[in-house]
């Protein structure tokens, strides 16, 4: 079963296809806060994915959950975030295109907080992609996200010899995700450009992760 499937199309194949219910840790985080998932798309309701996304990262992923007497490690807590992917990437789209209209009115260095915090979302989201679906073009995508935001940070940044290690080390997972994906590139720079655009794409269109 792809560990990117929501927890109710895991448990609808778990017991048509294999006759039992999962009760890993996993599972039993995404039952305990399954009536919290959204039922309606981004587009429409963004306040409430993002209270969503906010009550995973603040409440659910920050504390010790101890379920059936397991406490949650950080691993499950990867796969949990891979479980809630597409509601991460509606997101992250939706965020990336209010930061661009807060530029416009309120000015460049008043978003920079709003980048800081999305770094650090696609941090955790970096980490869940390596222990899980490592590579795949929505991983791709999410460090293509670090890597901008790491360097416009760094541009404004008055203490550049601290944000300059950030850039480099987006730019380090960037080369080597791309490497695993794509074994050695060598030095084809038109094919390295086509493919570092088609993965930065899927942060930049409406739906782009279905069709990717």
């Amino acid at each position: 079963i792809p560990p990117t499937q929501s927890f109710l199309a895991r448990i609808d194949t778990l017991k048509s296809h294999h006759g039992f219910l999962c009760d890993c840790v996993r599972c039993c985080i995404e039952k305990q806060n399954q009536e919290l998932v959204p039922k309606t798309p981004v587009t429409d309701d963004f306040e409430k994915v993002k209270s969503f996304i906010y009550r995973l990262e603040d409440e659910v992923f920050s504390k010790s959950n101890c379920v059936n007497t397991q406490q949650m490690s950080n691993e499950s807590k990867r796969y949990c975030r891979i479980g809630y992917l597409n509601f991460y990437m509606d997101y992250l789209n939706k965020s990336l295109e209010n930061l661009q209209q807060q530029e416009v009115i309120n000015g460049p260095t008043n978003s920079d907080a709003t980048r800081e915090e999305l770094l650090k979302l696609g941090m955790q989201l970096h980490f869940a992609f390596c222990s899980c679906h490592s590579a795949s073009t929505a991983h791709l995508s999410i460090l293509h996200m670090c890597y901008e935001l790491a360097s416009i940070l760094h541009s404004r940044s008055l203490n550049k010899n601290k944000t300059i290690i950030q850039v480099r080390y987006w730019t380090e997972q960037l080369k080597n995700t791309h490497m695993i994906r794509y074994g050695a590139l060598g030095n084809d720079l038109s094919q390295v450009r086509n493919i570092m655009k088609h993965t930065q794409n899927v942060l930049r269109n409406r739906n782009s992760l279905e069709t990717a």
